[in-house]
């Protein structure tokens, strides 16, 4: 083995969570676009706001998000998305069972 080995991790950090989530969405609520691909319900723009506390989800997306979140391991439900959103903190702050 060498020293440059790329351990894959289970856990998924902060970094390329947006894009993880992205391509879950499309598995699990896109529709098919032209070329046959599968696209997301919820644009990337949209997304990082949502994500950084800009601005709360509509509940269908908060009803999207809940599924996918606990498939990654994150204890976030739809109605804290909805009722306990703070304005410039991110949504991963309401899941409580995780160390900030």
């Amino acid at each position: 083995m060498g020293k440059y080995v790329r351990l894959r991790k289970e856990h998924v950090g902060e970094h390329g969570l947006q894009s993880r989530i992205l391509r879950k969405l499309a598995r699990l609520y896109g529709l098919r676009a032209e070329d046959g691909t599968r696209v997301s319900p919820i644009r990337q723009g949209c997304l990082s706001d949502i994500m950084h506390g800009k601005r709360r989800p509509t509940p269908e997306q908060a009803i999207m998000l809940e599924a996918v979140f606990h498939e990654l391991g994150y204890a976030i439900s739809k109605f804290d998305m909805i009722f306990a959103f703070v304005k410039d903190r991110s949504i991963l702050e309401l899941d409580k069972t995780r160390e900030s």
